[in-house]
């Protein structure tokens, strides 16, 4: 994932700081949800919209980035409905993938405010 943040870097140059791509924020909670749980890939198609505008639910991005404010809530919502889900003593949000989704806030939180030339890859 470095490598990929100095050539995104080195093509937008020191104007912009890019911090971490879409892509690789939602593969870092992706990769924490157990595979074969029944409900894995119904969780990873939730969180995927997190990132995005709460209307924008096609396949592709068809709108522009929400407020960091409305990621959030998004990001809470989505922990509110998957962090109890199980099927057989399972739960579908590991405590890794809920601490990766609680790191990912922390992270927005620090460094997006509407000053900041923060720029993101959306590969979503």
């Amino acid at each position: 994932m470095c490598a990929w943040r100095g050539i995104l870097q080195e093509v937008f140059g020191s104007e912009m700081v890019v911090k971490l791509d879409l892509f690789h924020a939602v593969l870092q909670v992706v990769k924490c949800i157990p595979k074969r749980h029944p409900f894995a890939y119904r969780c990873c198609q939730a969180f995927r919209l997190v990132l995005r505008d709460p209307s924008d639910t096609g396949e592709k991005r068809s709108l522009q980035t929400p407020s960091l404010e409305v990621m959030l809530e998004n990001t809470d919502n989505f922990l509110k409905t998957w962090k109890d889900i199980s099927h057989a003593n399972l739960t579908v949000l590991t405590v890794a993938a809920i601490k990766e989704i609680e790191n990912l806030k922390k992270r927005n939180q620090s460094f997006l405010t509407p000053c900041d030339n923060v720029f993101f890859i959306y590969v979503i």
